[in-house]
């Protein structure tokens, strides 16, 4: 499993994780957003690691597989909303309704920075905590 600039197979519609230590997640084709289900496993996450190899950085995240599940029609539909809708809502709402108020405040650097920042640290603040709800092993 692996992405390169988003596109490629990540896992998303991860469970809780169950009393053995072990999650359910679907594992998708994606090309940034998540397209297609591919399937759905029970599996061990270990935690993920930065690796920096020739000016990059590359985060790595072990899987162990336990066993294969029947894909879940609701959490896919879940994820669909989650990536398509929900994400880029939260993430260029606020920029647009700011584009669109017509107003003075939108003048000068000040709104542009904030705007980067809310595009940088919102969505990672929602994975992290995403990541606590479902207790699944942090950054080493």
């Amino acid at each position: 499993m692996s992405t390169t600039a988003g596109f490629g197979t990540k896992y998303l519609g991860f469970s809780k994780r169950q009393p053995d230590g072990t999650h359910t997640a679907t594992e998708w084709a994606t090309a940034i957003l998540p397209i297609w289900p591919l399937r759905r496993h029970q599996l061990v996450v270990g935690a993920t690691s930065g690796q920096y190899h020739r000016g990059t950085i590359s985060y790595v995240t072990p899987y162990r597989i336990v066993a294969s599940t029947r894909l879940r029609p609701l959490e896919i539909l879940a994820t669909y909303l989650a990536w398509w809708v929900l994400m880029p809502g939260i993430a260029v709402g606020p920029i647009v309704l700011l584009n669109l108020s017509g107003s003075e405040a939108q003048d000068g650097f000040g709104p542009n920075l904030l705007a980067i920042l809310w595009l940088i640290f919102v969505p990672a603040g929602i994975e992290r905590l995403a990541r606590q709800v479902r207790q699944l092993p942090g950054q080493r």
